[in-house]
C-alpha cells in the first residue's frame, strides 16, 4: 500500500466531500460576483452618497426644522459630523425615522393646510433613497412619460410647457382642470412600497422604505393645542403626511 496514502473514517470522508461542494460553490463566479456586488444599502450609507444627495436636496428655505428644532443651515454648520454618523448608524441598523413636526399654513382661500415636517436628516435619507430609485423604476413611471413632469430626473417646468404647446399646435385649445380630493391621504402605501420593491434588484432597501413613508406625529401637546383651534381632527394632519415627491409620481404611475 502507498505510504502516502491517508484512509479516512466514512464520517470524516463525508465532511470532506461537503467541504469541497461548498468550495466549488464558493468559487462559482456567479456567487463570487453576488457576495462582492454592492447592495442598494451599501450605496445609501456611503458618505458620498449622502454628500451628493445634500447637493441635490432642496434647501431654499435654510430656517426649516423639524420636531427637534434643527434647522438646515445648523446642519450644514456640521455637514461632515452629521454626514458620518448617519453613515454609521445606518450600516449598524440604528438609523431611525423621528417623529415630525405637525404645523399649519394658511392657504389663500383662508383654510388651513396641515403638514408634517420632518426632521433635516430624515430628508436627507428619503432624498438618497429616492436618487437611488429613480434608476431602477423607469418601467413604473412609463405611464406618466409626457403626463407627469415633477419630482423627477431630467424632468421640469421646460418639459411641461413643451408638451402644453405641442397640444396647442395640435388643434387642443380647451383645458380640463382637474383634482382627485385627498389622493395621498388616503393612496394605499403598502400596495406602492410593494411594487417599488419588485422592481429592485435586492431587498436591502425595503425596511427603510416602508418605515420612511409612514411618519409619526410628534409633539402632541402642540398638536393638541392646534387640534382645539382649527378644529383639526387627526385624520386631516395625516393629509400632510410626509410623502416623499419621489414617491407620489410612482403612486399616481401604478396601475
Amino acid at each position: 500500500m502507498d505510504q502516502n496514502l491517508v484512509l479516512l473514517p466514512e464520517s470524516d470522508l463525508f465532511s470532506l466531500t461537503f467541504v469541497m461542494l461548498l468550495c466549488q460553490q464558493w468559487l462559482n463566479p456567479k456567487t463570487l460576483l453576488q457576495m462582492n456586488t454592492p447592495t442598494l444599502f451599501d450605496k445609501l450609507c456611503s458618505v458620498d452618497h449622502l454628500l451628493f444627495s445634500w447637493k441635490n436636496l432642496n434647501r431654499t428655505n435654510p430656517d426649516s426644522f423639524g420636531l427637534s428644532g434643527e434647522s438646515i443651515s445648523e446642519f450644514e454648520a456640521n455637514l461632515a459630523t452629521n454626514l458620518e454618523s448617519m453613515s454609521q448608524q445606518l450600516r449598524t441598523g440604528k438609523y431611525r425615522f423621528s417623529e415630525t413636526r405637525p404645523y399649519l399654513i394658511k392657504k389663500d382661500n383662508g383654510k388651513f393646510r396641515p403638514l408634517q415636517i420632518p426632521e433635516i436628516s430624515d430628508r436627507l435619507v428619503l432624498k438618497a433613497i429616492a436618487i437611488i430609485l429613480e434608476g431602477h423604476l423607469q418601467k413604473v413611471l412609463l405611464p406618466g412619460n409626457g403626463i407627469s413632469f415633477a419630482y423627477q430626473k431630467g424632468k421640469g417646468i421646460q418639459d411641461a410647457l413643451s408638451s402644453i404647446t405641442r397640444h396647442y399646435d395640435s388643434g387642443n385649445r380647451f383645458v380640463y382642470e382637474a383634482d382627485i380630493v385627498d389622493f395621498f391621504g388616503t393612496v394605499d402605501r403598502l400596495r406602492i412600497v410593494d411594487r417599488v420593491c419588485q422592481e429592485l434588484p435586492d431587498k436591502s432597501l425595503n425596511s427603510l422604505i416602508e418605515e420612511g413613508i409612514k411618519p409619526r406625529i410628534g409633539d402632541r401637546r402642540r398638536f393638541l393645542l392646534i387640534n382645539i383651534i382649527f378644529s383639526k381632527t387627526m385624520a386631516e394632519f395625516r393629509k400632510g403626511i410626509r410623502y416623499p415627491p419621489f414617491f407620489q409620481c410612482i403612486s399616481i404611475s401604478v396601475r
